[in-house]
């Protein structure tokens, strides 16, 4: 597993000094910025004895120069159209009810990348504006952290979800700010790190928290110009949490190209 690692001569010389960095305004930028580009999904079925939230997930959205579209685990969406068949849902996108996941690809569709467990979705503008939560896209191209260098993520945990009133739910975002653990050829991990004195991250996750959910939600890497000047990137979907080990494995998202077509670690 790396630990956090700083360049010499870098203007944040310590792991002490980033993690103090991140408890202020600027740990605040960050946590905007996954507020921004993410919303939750969820379905539930209508019967005569009321509605139950079956599942959730999370989709991030993207925007590249040729269309805007959304990234979710390929396992919610499969997910949804299995209850579908045998019951009556009901679709949200956050606020807005929708007839269902308009699939532009999935890695369910390609047997050489179906461990990927990402699928891309149509999303319309005029719809995005009517969820009833603020986005703000991310741009393409995507990108591959190191090992050891700086990450964000967030989700929408099913646990966090609350009912206020009938058929309206109030969702709490899961963010956190931390260290690539490992980067393989098809994923990135991200773990809790309890026994560090100053781990990088802005929020107290309870022990064992369960993170269902967050599948769909964005992994999104630091990087830095040789002038130090910052920039980040989508780099992966959150694909599974452990609550056990308190670890995240999310899928690298390199594979998708900006028309959302999803191609083979390594083809593409």
């Amino acid at each position: 597993m790396a630990n956090p690692t700083i360049p010499e001569g870098h203007p944040v010389p310590t792991v002490q000094a980033a993690a103090e960095l991140m408890t202020g305004a600027y740990g605040d930028a960050c946590r905007e910025i996954l507020k921004g580009c993410c919303f939750p999904v969820f379905w539930h079925e209508q019967s005569e004895q009321g509605s139950t939230v079956l599942h959730s997930g999370t989709v991030t959205v993207v925007r590249t120069q040729t269309r805007l579209f959304g990234i979710t685990a390929a396992h919610v969406v499969s997910g949804y159209i299995n209850d579908r068949l045998s019951k009556n849902v009901a679709l949200f996108f956050y606020e807005k009810q929708m007839p269902g996941f308009q699939v532009i690809d999935s890695s369910d569709n390609h047997p050489s990348s179906r461990s990927l467990d990402v699928a891309t979705i149509e999303l319309d503008e005029d719809e995005l504006a009517l969820i009833g939560k603020p986005i703000i896209p991310l741009s393409f191209p995507f990108g591959v952290p190191e090992e050891g260098r700086g990450i964000m993520l967030a989700g929408y945990p099913g646990i966090d979800r609350v009912p206020t009133a009938a058929f309206e739910l109030d969702f709490g975002l899961f963010t956190a700010l931390g260290v690539a653990r490992t980067v393989t050829h098809d994923q990135i991990t991200w773990a809790v790190n309890r026994e560090d004195s100053a781990p990088i991250r802005c929020n107290t996750l309870p022990p064992s928290h369960d993170l269902g959910g967050i599948s769909g939600g964005p992994l999104i890497g630091w990087f830095e110009t040789p002038a130090h000047i910052a920039t980040y990137r989508l780099c992966a979907i959150i694909s599974e949490s452990r609550s056990d080990i308190e670890n995240v494995v999310a899928k690298r998202v390199d594979c998708i190209d900006q028309d959302g077509k999803i191609h083979p670690p390594g083809i593409y």
